[in-house]
C-alpha cells in the first residue's frame, strides 16, 4: 500500500510521455534536406566538370585530357573582378561567342578556375620527326580560360577566354 503513490506517479509520467511523442511529428526528412540543399557547396570536382562543359565548345581538340588546371580556389568577387572586365573572349574565333559576363558581386564568394592546354606532346620514342613538319599543338588557338562559378547553383558568372591571334 505504501508503493501505490510512487506507481500512480509512474504511470501518469510514463502516459504524458506517450502523449507527448504523438502530439509533436517526428521531423520530414524531406525539410532537413531542403534545408541542407540551400546551404551546401559544389565541390571541387563538380565545379570543374562544369566549367569544362562550358570550355568544350570552344576548343579545337574538344579533349578535356589536353586541358590542365592552374587554380582551383574559392575567392571573393572583389579579388578578381577586374580580371574580366570587357569581352569574355576578345579575340577568339573558334566555337560559339561565349554570353556576356554577369555582375560580380565583391563580397560574395566565387569558384575561381583557371584551366591552359597542356604543352605539346613530344613525338613517341623510335620515330624519327621530320625537321620540317609542324608540332603537335593539342590546343593551338586557346592560350588561358580563367572561370567565375557560383559556389551554390554552380552557374558559369563570368569567363574570360585568352587566345592567340595570328
Amino acid at each position: 500500500m505504501k508503493n501505490r503513490p510512487y506507481l500512480f506517479t509512474l504511470i501518469i509520467m510514463m502516459i504524458l510521455m506517450l502523449i507527448s511523442c504523438s502530439i509533436f511529428p517526428p521531423a520530414d526528412d524531406k525539410s532537413q534536406e531542403a534545408d541542407q540543399g540551400d546551404t551546401s557547396e559544389l565541390s571541387q570536382s563538380q565545379v570543374l566538370d562544369i566549367v569544362w562543359q562550358v570550355l568544350e565548345p570552344n576548343t579545337a581538340s574538344h579533349e578535356q585530357a589536353n586541358w590542365q588546371v592552374i587554380k582551383a580556389e574559392t575567392v571573393t568577387g572583389g579579388s578578381l573582378a577586374g580580371r574580366f572586365e570587357g569581352e569574355p573572349a576578345p579575340g577568339c574565333w573558334s566555337g560559339p561567342e561565349p554570353p556576356e559576363n554577369e555582375d560580380i558581386i565583391s563580397s560574395k564568394n566565387y569558384w575561381y578556375i583557371l584551366m591552359t592546354p597542356k604543352p605539346a606532346t613530344p613525338e613517341p620514342f623510335g620515330d624519327t620527326p621530320s625537321p620540317t613538319a609542324p608540332p603537335k599543338i593539342p590546343e593551338p588557338f586557346l592560350r588561358e580560360a580563367h572561370f567565375l562559378v557560383d559556389p551554390k547553383s554552380g552557374e558559369v558568372i563570368a569567363r574570360k577566354l585568352l587566345c592567340v591571334i595570328y
